[in-house]
């Protein structure tokens, strides 16, 4: 990120913080098998915001990652490697 144009960065942000809210389309997942995971120190998309998107998406899984920020898979590679491995592993059993 260091290596980013200010303006890229600041494209970027406006461009997310302006998009059209798509939390009603969550529930239309319904059959896809999905995995939220969130850092329990992430404060950009923070976990209870992770957990209501899980609650709205039928069947979701909701995985919490302790001592994590906005990126678990930097910040605790063995524990999300873990995670995927047995969420991705559920799924081969279904």
């Amino acid at each position: 990120m260091s290596a980013a144009p200010v303006a890229g960065i600041v494209g970027a942000l406006t461009a997310m913080r302006d998009r059209a809210d798509s939390t009603a389309l969550l529930p239309d997942l319904r059959g896809l098998p999905t995995l939220v995971m969130v850092g329990s120190e992430d404060r950009m998309t923070p976990p209870a915001r992770a957990s209501a998107m899980a609650s709205a998406i039928p069947d979701a899984r909701l995985i919490v990652v302790s001592g994590a920020a906005h990126l678990p898979t930097l910040e605790q590679p063995s524990v999300v490697t873990d995670a995927l491995r047995a969420f991705l592993a559920g799924l081969a059993k279904s």
